[in-house]
């Protein structure tokens, strides 16, 4: 996500790039739940198929990356931070990561038959040159997506007065940005889907970590300016918080697509082979009882797709309405979760307490599962991902 595309004389992006180096783990461990979700759409409206070639642009730590690469897809994964690269490869090894700038991409013209940018746009200083960047390393006839995305934003407005910024790029825009970058066939979709968040304090704690440009004015306000925005925050949260102090945040995103007119070809690069990967069978452990009733699960240091193989296993085994209590040491184990719950009909019901303090995450088995691919838990047997 830490692209911000300074320009070509690079020095505005590196400082930028050491800001999102700062904020790598709070995005990692909170704010990527609110990208996750919007992965799959976003590769669907790229068309992004077995055999593609992808540069996710702006990956941060490679979540629509590694959704793409299940699909068979071959994959770069770009990014400005070293730290959110870090991320990228702690889970996924075999993942082809390149550290670039948007406004200075080391690439071909024409190397990729889709280009995609999560929820880059606001991040990115000089929006229209870094699109025609993304647009020059697409192919011809081929596909670029961007997604582009308060109530932190609110809070501060009723505490300061100041009203919100307005976003670097709106959505009634983006069909002109991509235009300007020479592509053609433009169209938007907005995708709309409501987030739950254990309580409103972890909320405004995660927010407060993660890189959103709202998160460091906070951060440089007064202390008792931001007991403030915090009072008038968590009074916005509580609408939106049901009986049990879950708060359900709606959460939205609008998908742009366009295409590389044939005219504009440029000489096109084969120098990008990423390795590939072979399946493993996973090896289900043996599962126990908590004193609550729940399976629990011991998935290790297993990994993303090594780790929902192992998961997907045992809940052959199980009959619906189970709850799981997965332990894992994986740190995108609870995002990675989340996103799979979405696509195949289980419910996550977050992170719960585990044996020697292990983190471990509850999920509960649905009758109405959509299943996964053997080889492949991103991919759904009808061939919908």
């Amino acid at each position: 996500m830490s692209f911000p595309g300074a320009g070509r004389a690079g020095q505005e992006g590196a400082s930028a790039g050491t800001v999102w180096d700062r904020q790598a783990d709070g995005y990692h461990r909170f704010f990527s739940q609110f990208t996750i979700p919007a992965a799959r759409p976003l590769l669907d409206a790229a068309r992004v198929t077995a055999g593609s070639t992808v540069l996710d642009a702006g990956a941060g730590p490679g979540y629509a990356a590694r959704a793409a690469r299940a699909r068979g897809a071959r994959v770069v994964a770009a990014d400005l931070s070293a730290a959110m690269l870090a991320c990228a490869r702690h889970a996924d090894r075999l993942l082809p990561l390149m550290r670039a700038d948007a406004g200075t991409l080391p690439v071909a013209g024409g190397a990729f038959t889709a280009v995609v940018a999560g929820f880059c746009l606001p991040h990115m200083a000089d929006p229209a040159a870094s699109t025609a960047e993304l647009a020059r390393a697409l192919a011809p006839d081929d596909q670029a997506r961007a997604r582009h995305t308060g109530l932190l934003a609110e809070a501060i407005a009723n505490v300061t007065g100041t009203p919100p910024p307005a976003p670097a790029v709106p959505g009634s825009r983006l069909r002109e940005l991509l235009h300007a970058a020479g592509l053609s066939h433009t169209g938007c979709s907005t995708l709309s889907w409501v987030h739950p968040v254990p309580s409103t304090r972890a909320l405004w704690d995660g927010l407060l970590a993660s890189p959103v440009a709202a998160a460091a004015t906070v951060r440089r306000a007064t202390p008792a300016t931001q007991d403030r925005i915090r009072e008038r925050f968590l009074a916005l949260a509580a609408k939106l918080t049901d009986s049990q102090g879950t708060v359900r945040l709606p959460v939205s995103a609008i998908i742009a697509a366009a295409q590389r007119p044939p005219a504009s070809r440029p000489q096109r690069s084969h120098g990008y082979r990423p390795r590939a990967t072979s399946a493993r069978r996973p090896s289900p452990a043996r599962h126990e009882r908590s004193r609550e009733g729940a399976v629990v699960i011991d998935g290790g240091d297993r990994t993303c797709t090594a780790l929902l193989l192992e998961l997907r296993a045992h809940i052959t085994q199980l009959g619906p309405g189970t709850v799981i209590h997965l332990i894992s040491h994986d740190p995108a184990a609870p995002l990675d979760l989340a996103a799979w719950c979405h696509l195949t009909g289980h419910t996550y019901l977050g992170p719960v307490p585990a044996p020697a303090d292990a983190p471990a995450y509850a999920l509960r088995t649905s009758a109405a599962c959509r299943p996964t691919q053997p080889h492949s838990p991103w991919r759904l047997t009808d061939n919908t991902q």
